[in-house]
C-alpha cells in the first residue's frame, strides 16, 4: 500500500510539473511567435497559409504586425489575389493597404474579433465568361451571405475602391469608382461609365452596410442608369450584397425605344415609339414577376403583371394586360424589326406613317422568327383599338405561344355596336406562316356601318366566318384561303325605291323616287352563304325579300383583290301590265363598291345596251315581252 501510494504521488507530481512548464511555454511560444511575426520573419510562412485558404495565390509586398500590445493590429502592404487557374497571369483584386485591428483578449483565446477593417486604394478586376463561370468566386460550396466574414466587424471603411468589369456574356465593359462609408449609418456607394453592346452607359447606386448585424439581411439598394437617351431608376432591396438574382424593386423608366431596357431583366422587349415605364419588380432567382405595371408608348397605354421564367435557352412568360387605348401606329411599331441596341437606346422606335396600303387586311409581313424565340401565354383587353378600318372596342383576347405556335382560342370584341367572337390559331413554326379563324359578327347595327349618316339603313348584321390560308401576311394568306362566309340581316327595312327596284318593279321604283317621301319596306328576311379557295368565294344561296318582292343572285367575293360582284335578280309578288324587271349589280372594292342597274330581259329582247338604260328609259319595258323572269331564290 505504500509503494502504491508513493506511485500516485510521484505521478501527480510530474503531471504539476508538466502543467506548469505547459504553463509557462505556451504563452512564450505564442509571445514568440507574435514577434516573429512582428519581425517579418514569417511573411513567406502567411502568404502559403493565406493562399491555401483561399485556393489563390496571395502576394503582398510587406506586412506589419503590433500583436503585442493592447490594440493589436495587422497592416499589409501590397496584397494581391490572383485569377483562378483559368486565367493565369493576372490578378482578381490588388489592395494598396489593409489595416486589421484585434482585439487582444480573443487573440490570446484563439478566436479572431475584428472591431475595425479598413481597406484603402482596392483595385477589382473582375471578369465574367457566362452563368456560373467567373473570377471572383473563391469556393463553388460557399454557403451563408456572400460578407458572412464581415458580420463581426463593427468598423469597415473602404477607401479609394475601383472597379474594372469585364462581362463578355452581355458585352458589357464597366469602370466605376466605389467606396464604404464610416459613421452611425455607414453606406456603399459605386459609380462609372462604359459600354455596352457598343453603346456608353452611366450608373449611379448607393447600398446599405456591408458589415454588422446588416449581414445575412435583405440588402437596400437604390440605383439609376442612364444608357443613351434612356433613364432607368430602381430601388429596393435584394436577398443578400450584390444578389441580382433576388430582389423585390420599384422600377421607372423612360426612353425613346422600349427595345433598349429587355437586357435588364433578360427579357426580348419590343419595339416601340418613346416610353415611359413604372412597375414593381420580384424575382426569386427562378422567376421574374412584375406586378402594378404601366407602361405608355406613344398614343398607347398598358397595364397589367408579368411573370416570367427561362428553362434552358427559352423564355416562358405569362401575363394580363389592359389597353384603355391602343394605336395602330404603335402596334406596327411593336410589329417592326428590333433595331441595334445603340440604335434603340437613341432614337424613337416609332414607325413613319407611309402611304395607305391598297389593301383593308394587313400586309405587314410576319415575324415568325421573333414567334420561335419565346413562349408566352397572355390575357389582353383593349378599351378602344384607334386607326383600324374596323372600329373595334372592348376587346378581351385569351393567346398562347409555344415554340412558334400561336393559338387564340377567345377573342371577343364590340364591333358597329354588335358583338364580334372569334378564335384561331397562327403556326409560325416554318418560314411561310399558316393561318385558321372562325369569325362571328352578331347584331351589327346598319346605321353604324353606313357612311351615308344623313339617311342611315337600319337593321342588323350577323356574319359568320370560317377560314384557312398561308402566307406571310395576313392578306397574302386571305389570298390563299379557303372556307366558308355566311351572312344574315334582320330587322333592316329599305327605301321603298330600293325596295321595288330589288323586287323587279322598275317603273314602280321610279315613280316612288320621283314622288319623294320616306316610307319604308321592311326586309322580311335577307341571308347569303358563300364557299371557296384560293381566296375567291362563290354565292352558294342568296336571297332577299320584302313586302314589295323579293330577290335572289349570284356572284362572288376576292379576298386576294378585295373586290366583290353581286348580281340581284328580282321579282314582284305579282305580274302587272307597266312592269320593267331589270338586275342590280352590286360591284368593285369592299371600301368604296357601286351600285348598277343592268338592261333586264325586256330591255334586252328592244336591242337596248347599257347598263342604266332602263333606269333613264322606263318606256322599253312597258310590255311584257318574251320570256318571264325566273323566280329568284327565296331566302330562309
Amino acid at each position: 500500500m505504500r509503494l502504491q501510494a508513493a506511485n500516485w504521488r510521484s505521478v501527480a507530481k510530474r503531471a504539476l510539473l508538466l502543467l506548469l512548464v505547459i504553463a509557462v511555454l505556451l504563452p512564450l511560444a505564442v509571445v514568440s511567435t507574435m514577434a516573429l511575426v512582428d519581425a517579418g520573419y514569417l511573411d513567406r510562412t502567411i502568404e502559403r497559409w493565406a493562399s491555401v485558404q483561399l485556393g489563390r495565390q496571395v502576394r503582398f509586398r510587406s506586412l506589419h504586425t503590433h500583436l503585442l500590445s493592447q490594440e493589436p493590429y495587422v497592416r499589409v502592404d501590397g496584397l494581391r489575389i490572383s485569377n483562378p487557374d483559368w486565367l493565369p497571369g493576372s490578378d482578381v483584386a490588388e489592395v494598396e493597404k489593409l489595416v486589421i485591428e484585434f482585439k487582444l483578449r480573443s487573440l490570446l483565446s484563439g478566436s479572431i474579433d475584428v472591431p475595425s477593417l479598413t481597406v484603402e486604394r482596392p483595385v477589382l478586376h473582375l471578369l465574367r465568361l457566362g452563368r456560373g463561370r467567373n473570377n471572383w468566386t473563391i469556393s463553388s460550396h460557399r454557403s451563408g451571405p456572400a460578407f458572412a466574414r464581415l458580420r463581426g466587424v463593427a468598423r469597415f471603411v473602404v477607401t479609394g475602391g475601383i472597379l474594372d468589369f469585364d462581362d463578355r456574356a452581355r458585352d458589357l465593359a464597366f469602370h466605376g469608382l466605389f467606396q464604404h462609408g464610416d459613421g452611425p449609418h455607414p453606406l456603399f456607394s459605386i459609380a462609372g461609365a462604359g459600354m455596352l453592346k457598343h453603346g456608353s452607359i452611366r450608373f449611379r447606386a448607393v447600398g446599405g452596410a456591408l458589415n454588422g448585424t446588416a449581414v445575412g439581411r435583405p440588402y437596400p439598394f437604390s440605383a439609376i442608369l442612364f444608357d443613351g437617351q434612356t433613364t432607368v431608376r430602381a430601388k429596393g432591396v435584394s436577398g443578400d450584397a450584390f444578389d441580382l438574382t433576388r430582389y423585390v424593386i420599384n422600377l421607372t423608366a423612360h426612353g425613346p425605344n422600349l427595345a433598349d431596357i429587355g437586357y435588364i431583366f433578360d427579357l426580348v422587349t419590343p419595339n416601340s415609339a418613346p416610353f415611359s415605364l413604372s412597375a414593381r419588380a420580384s424575382s426569386d432567382g427562378d422567376h421574374l414577376r412584375a406586378d402594378a405595371l404601366d407602361l405608355s408608348a406613344g398614343a398607347s397605354q398598358v397595364k397589367g403583371d408579368l411573370w416570367s421564367t427561362r428553362s434552358g435557352a427559352r423564355r416562358e412568360m405569362r401575363g394580363n394586360f389592359y389597353a384603355p387605348v391602343l394605336d395602330h401606329s404603335d402596334v406596327d411599331a411593336i410589329l417592326a424589326p428590333i433595331p441595334p441596341r445603340v440604335t434603340a437606346s437613341t432614337r424613337s422606335g416609332a414607325v413613319a406613317p407611309g402611304p395607305p396600303g391598297p389593301w383593308l387586311l394587313s400586309d405587314t409581313p410576319i415575324n415568325t422568327r421573333r414567334m420561335r424565340r419565346a413562349d408566352w401565354d397572355f390575357n389582353l383587353r383593349v378599351g378602344v383599338l384607334k386607326g383600324y378600318a374596323l372600329p373595334l372596342t372592348d376587346i378581351r383576347i385569351r393567346m398562347d405561344l409555344d415554340h412558334g405556335l400561336l393559338n387564340v382560342p377567345a377573342m371577343t370584341a364590340k364591333l358597329y355596336s354588335g358583338r364580334v367572337s372569334a378564335s384561331g390559331r397562327l403556326d409560325g413554326r416554318r418560314a411561310m406562316p399558316s393561318i385558321r379563324s372562325q369569325v362571328n359578327l352578331v347584331g351589327a347595327e346598319l346605321a353604324d356601318i353606313s357612311l351615308r349618316k344623313a339617311s342611315p339603313i337600319e337593321g342588323r348584321l350577323d356574319v359568320s366566318l370560317n377560314l384557312a390560308g398561308s402566307g406571310d401576311s395576313l392578306h397574302a394568306a386571305a389570298a390563299r384561303a379557303s372556307g366558308t362566309m355566311a351572312v344574315k340581316l334582320d330587322g333592316a327595312a329599305l327605301p321603298r325605291p330600293a325596295a321595288w327596284m330589288l323586287g323587279g318593279d322598275m317603273m314602280r321604283a321610279v315613280g316612288a323616287a320621283i314622288g319623294g317621301g320616306h316610307a319604308t319596306a321592311p326586309i322580311d328576311c335577307a341571308t347569303a352563304s358563300l364557299r371557296g379557295s384560293g381566296g375567291r368565294f362563290n354565292i352558294q344561296a342568296l336571297g332577299l325579300a320584302t313586302s314589295l318582292g323579293r330577290a335572289g343572285g349570284s356572284g362572288y367575293v376576292d379576298l386576294a383583290t378585295e373586290q366583290l360582284l353581286v348580281v340581284l335578280v328580282g321579282q314582284p309578288p305579282d305580274r302587272r301590265l307597266f312592269q320593267v324587271a331589270a338586275p342590280v349589280q352590286i360591284a368593285g372594292s369592299w371600301s368604296h363598291p357601286t351600285v348598277k342597274v343592268l338592261p333586264g330581259h325586256n330591255a334586252r329582247a328592244l336591242g337596248l345596251k347599257g347598263t342604266i338604260g332602263v333606269v333613264l328609259t322606263p318606256i322599253v319595258g312597258l310590255l311584257p315581252l318574251g320570256k318571264e323572269v325566273p323566280t329568284p331564290a327565296v331566302c330562309h
